[in-house]
């Protein structure tokens, strides 16, 4: 986070082979407000604020979906 306490942008971002185990694991630490959706690969994901402030995404590691748009490594989605 910037010295203000806002995010700065970016983030890490991490594949996990049980997403619904990564998300009982953040409920029972207590992370707080996780924000969860389906990526534009059609890949559920989780971001939240590690104890440090920082920014932190798990995403399912499904094969993405196929069709009019991909995803690259960092999730940033394009035409093909």
């Amino acid at each position: 986070p910037r010295p203000d306490g806002s995010s700065a942008g970016h983030h890490a971002g991490f594949e996990v082979p049980d997403y619904g185990g990564a998300l009982a694991a953040l409920a029972a630490i207590g992370i707080a407000e996780p924000r969860q959706g389906e990526r534009h690969d059609g890949r559920m994901a989780v971001h939240f604020a590690d104890p440090d402030g920082n920014h932190v995404e798990l995403v399912s590691n499904e094969e993405p979906r196929t069709g009019h748009r991909v995803a690259d490594e960092w999730g940033y989605t394009k035409a093909i």
